[in-house]
């Protein structure tokens, strides 16, 4: 796509649509697409703003579930590195909007938790949700509390009941991507 007249249209348009193609399982043209979508979004010259904001930001969290996910193994270090440079143009989108901030926090996080860095993966979903908290952006606060009940929280009783109000809480919100794949976790 290419929406010449606006830059935060062509910018959200690509990351959504690689976002789109990797969670329907269509590797090979999502992988594709993603990269297509960074190697666009690089050009971009003003990488604030709030609609500009939802492209990064999509970018980022793709790259990151990329990295984490692929089944060719060999190809997730170059997604690690695809992963750093869209939470770089994420982090600069999120400068001046704190609604992004909490979205940017769990990302990171997410690196931390990739990395091996389980204490400060926890710090950054820690500081992720009192943001989305104090915000009162619920969407954001349940899929952070559904990292930290999957990653963090020892205690399996705890963990269950963490997911099944992030479950509920999804659907609610008629979110239901991510209410299938929190029921998935139960």
């Amino acid at each position: 796509p290419q929406f010449s007249d606006d830059l935060d249209a062509t910018t959200t348009s690509y990351s959504i649509l690689a976002l789109a193609l990797w969670r329907s399982k269509q590797i090979d043209i999502g992988e594709k697409a993603a990269v297509e979508a960074l190697a666009h979004i690089k050009t971009m010259p003003d990488k604030r703003g709030l609609y500009t904001l939802l492209g990064y930001g999509a970018l980022a969290e793709l790259m990151i579930e990329i990295w984490a996910t692929h089944p060719n193994t060999s190809k997730r270090a170059d997604f690690k590195k695809y992963a750093e440079e869209a939470l770089a143009m994420f982090k600069e989108s999120t400068s001046i909007l704190v609604t992004g901030k909490a979205w940017y926090w769990r990302c990171v996080g997410m690196t931390y938790w990739l990395n091996g860095d389980r204490q400060k993966a926890e710090q950054w979903w820690q500081k992720a949700l009192s943001i989305a908290l104090a915000s009162e952006m619920r969407y954001e606060e349940t899929i952070i509390r559904v990292l930290i009940a999957q990653h963090i929280t020892k205690n399996p009783v705890e963990r269950r009941s963490t997911l099944q109000k992030a479950a509920d809480t999804f659907k609610q919100l008629g979110a239901k991507y991510d209410e299938i794949r929190v029921r998935e976790l139960l």
